[in-house]
């Protein structure tokens, strides 16, 4: 008995001496497996997205709740802002990726964000859905129409524009209309967006009708294009854009003009125009002109006073 007692106590010390630890304490086995799980929470990315605080195609517009959101009875876009006041409450959402890109983290919050609002399946799986080009966010149209689709976009609309408010680094959001238009955005390349007019310029401005106020009305329409050249310094840019703009809406620039690039100065915030010579017919033009370049200029971020130069020596002091 005495030599049992004697080689247990023995096994101990040497277990002690070795440095091995056969019985651990439950409490620290409780601890390691809290570690794993707050790691594996670790290793994944919190998403977090707005979705409606009602079914966005059952719910009654409150406080009346006599008409369902986009039904029809008024404009689509006025009942689309009915529609983006109740896309108020966060939701979150943990997806097993780290590290992800700005595009890509933005491509998630839409899909989950469309997943948990009950959305179309179709477009909560599309990650390709989105294009972002510098602060631009691109949306891929829908292809196909069914009915009731137009009161589908209604609502879509209005959720995939919240949502993205929440990334301060997009600044404009294009709705492409084509298939082919949405294909050929594409990264490494410079964005432009500009505005074209929804209406024929001659309709406002025809020597008999002098309307500039009414056709800068007009001038609403988003519209974009991608150029191969990057990194544009200022006064690049905005004649870059002023260029492409007068392309899509099918206009020309003054015909004194000889060089569309140096067209317009920039500095600090303001705009110069270059002067423009007379000839027959150029108050017409610059009726529709005028509005239209200033708009244009003015929906550029960093672009606060237009100036129209009258004086050439003055125009050639500018620097």
């Amino acid at each position: 008995m005495k030599k049992l007692i004697l080689s247990f106590g023995l096994l101990l010390t040497l277990i002690t001496i070795s440095g091995c630890n056969l019985i651990q304490p439950i409490s620290k086995v409780q601890t390691n497996t809290n570690q794993t799980a707050n790691l594996n929470q670790a290793l994944g990315t919190t998403v977090t997205f707005l979705i409606p605080t009602a079914d966005a195609f059952t719910a009654l517009i409150p406080p009346q709740n006599t008409a369902y959101y986009c039904d029809g009875s008024a404009e689509p876009k006025q009942q689309g802002e009915e529609f983006k006041k109740i896309i108020t409450k966060q939701a979150s959402q943990i997806i097993n990726v780290v590290n992800l890109s700005r595009e890509d983290l933005i491509k998630e919050t839409i899909s989950l964000a469309a997943g948990q609002a009950k959305f179309s399946p179709n477009l909560a799986a599309d990650k390709n859905y989105i294009k972002i080009i510098n602060d631009i966010a691109y949306i891929k149209p829908l292809t196909d129409a069914w009915a009731g689709s137009w009161r589908f976009l209604c609502l879509w609309q209005p959720f995939v524009e919240v949502n993205l408010g929440q990334f301060p680094e997009i600044k404009k959001i294009i709705w492409t209309e084509t298939l082919d238009q949405f294909n050929q955005v594409t990264t490494g390349q410079t964005a432009i967006s500009f505005l074209i007019p929804t209406a024929d310029p001659l309709k406002y401005c025809n020597g008999a009708d002098m309307d500039s106020e009414g056709f800068k009305k007009t001038i609403t329409k988003e519209a974009a294009k991608t150029i191969t050249e990057a990194n544009l310094t200022t006064d690049q840019l905005v004649n870059k854009t002023l260029e492409l703009a007068a392309q899509e809406a099918k206009m020309t620039f003054p015909q004194s003009t000889t060089d569309q690039t140096t067209y317009i100065k920039v500095i600090g915030d303001t705009a110069y125009v270059q002067p423009t010579y007379g000839w027959a017919g150029v108050s017409i033009f610059m009726c529709y002109w005028k509005p239209f370049v200033e708009v244009n200029l003015l929906y550029l971020t960093n672009i606060k006073n237009v100036i129209w130069v009258e004086d050439w020596n003055k125009w050639g002091e500018l620097k």
